[in-house]
């Protein structure tokens, strides 16, 4: 399931509107809200455009809670996983484990690409992995800061993997609204559903099996 906060909001003519909140059933309530998180002059498309996100997700697989541990702890081999990831390197923090990413991707008419931190915040081995993320691209016109879980549980599956994310994306590309973003985010974790699930498929045979 993927929701968007009832204050992303949406610009409409270089001015920060609420276009589609009757249509996807935002209260008056929340509509205020959006038009107090724009803040900026009108007719100047700014950095202090603002949509929130939250993303919930899901996903059954086919193995043990070690095994989708294991490759939750592979960095290169989780990084072949994620769409858009190009590129990371551990970073040397004495207090978290920490990653510099870089990753890109197309969203409405832009291309962007991220320069990302991440660092574990919480980690409880093998049910529970906790970070946050911030980062920019080269020129810093677009900005995005967050935070993301993942916890597994036994399931008549193997393991369910219960997917959280609060993302706060600030800049050019919130100008777009909440909607391409949401639909490039959902595009994302699908892909990557696909690919995780395809991973422990291949996992099952009896040649990969004595490799693990």
């Amino acid at each position: 399931m993927f929701s968007v906060l009832a204050t992303s909001p949406q610009i409409v003519n270089g001015r920060c509107g609420t276009k589609d909140n009757d249509r996807y059933g935002f209260s008056k309530f929340q509509t205020a809200s959006v038009a107090a998180l724009c803040n900026f002059e009108d007719g100047k498309i700014g950095e202090d455009q603002t949509v929130l996100l939250k993303l919930t997700e899901e996903l059954p697989l086919n193995a043990s809670a070690d095994q989708v541990w294991k490759l939750l702890r592979d960095t290169p081999r989780l990084t072949g996983l994620l769409p858009g990831v190009e590129q990371v390197v551990p970073l040397k923090d004495a207090v978290n484990e920490a990653y510099s990413a870089k990753v890109s991707e197309k969203i409405g008419p832009f291309k962007i690409t991220m320069n990302l931190e991440v660092r574990i915040t919480e980690m409880v081995e093998p049910s529970l992995l906790k970070v946050s993320l911030k980062g920019t691209d080269s020129m810093s016109l677009n900005r995005i800061i967050g935070s993301m879980q993942v916890s597994l549980t036994a399931a008549p599956s193997g393991t369910q993997m219960h997917f959280e994310a609060s993302i706060e994306v600030l800049g050019k590309i919130a100008t777009l609204g909440a909607i391409p973003i949401r639909r490039k985010t959902t595009q994302v974790f699908a892909e990557f559903a696909k690919n995780i699930q395809v991973q422990f498929a291949a996992d099952t045979n009896p040649a990969s099996n004595s490799q693990q």
